[in-house]
């Protein structure tokens, strides 16, 4: 008796972002994302976050998920592509290292939290 191993079968199953493992990761990437915006914006507007108080929609139009297999494994990847009018990337900013003064100071971690609230429930 002998087993023979469908590897493609077995890749997809697991590591695809097309498999259910892929596709449940991207739903909790998109949870994520669905999370971040309402800690930028206050629910489904923008203007009253929990953690950021946004005045432009970039950030909450910018926040998205994308299924993807990173090294070999299914992963979501969870950003923002949102600038200012200069350039400066204000999303990343803000969650991890904004201090200080200027540019709104104070650190505030709408994804991290995003993150947090998401995989702690």
């Amino acid at each position: 008796m002998s087993i023979v191993v469908n590897e493609a079968a077995l890749t997809t199953l697991l590591a695809s972002p097309l498999g259910p493992v892929g596709r449940e990761i991207g739903l909790l990437g998109e949870l994520v994302a669905v999370t971040a915006r309402a800690n930028a914006s206050g629910g489904t507007t923008f203007g009253d976050g929990k953690v950021m108080n946004i005045k432009t929609g970039r950030l909450y139009a910018g926040i998205q998920a994308k299924p993807a297999e990173i090294e070999g494994e299914a992963a979501a990847v969870i950003g923002t592509d949102a600038v200012a009018d200069d350039g400066f990337n204000y999303g990343a900013f803000h969650d991890i290292a904004g201090q200080g003064e200027g540019r709104g100071g104070g650190e505030r971690p709408w994804l991290t939290e995003a993150l947090r609230e998401v995989f702690t429930l």
